[in-house]
């Protein structure tokens, strides 16, 4: 009979240590998920503020450089140098397409980064 008692008082008490292993197990899961969903906030806030600051930064790049290019007009008019509408606007082609082009190996070396982040 005791032996019977002790029986079923190791299989309670292994019954017990399971439930508990299994409760470990799940809190250390939520932690690690709920650091990782954290972190993935985290970084997509940071991206999205960065992409935000970039934005900004060419407007205000466009500006200055609409303002500049103004000047060397008006400089090269004064100084008898005559543009043609033409030549403003192939130049204009030229510095969009340049920077359509800068702009695209920015983007590609920003994910290809992103992508080696991801892949660790």
């Amino acid at each position: 009979m005791a032996e019977r008692n002790s029986m079923s008082m190791q299989g309670r008490l292994t019954g017990v240590q399971d439930v508990i292993g299994q409760s470990l197990n799940a809190a250390k899961s939520g932690k690690i998920q709920a650091r990782e969903e954290k972190w993935r906030t985290s970084s997509a806030t940071f991206h999205d503020h960065a992409r935000r600051d970039r934005d900004a930064a060419e407007k205000r790049l466009e500006t200055e450089l609409g303002r500049q290019r103004a000047l060397l007009i008006k400089i090269a008019e004064a100084n008898g140098i005559d543009l043609d509408d033409d030549e403003i606007g192939n130049r204009d082609d030229r510095e969009a397409s340049l920077g359509a082009q800068l702009t695209a190996e920015f983007n590609m070396e920003t994910n290809k980064k992103g992508d080696a982040a991801r892949g660790f």
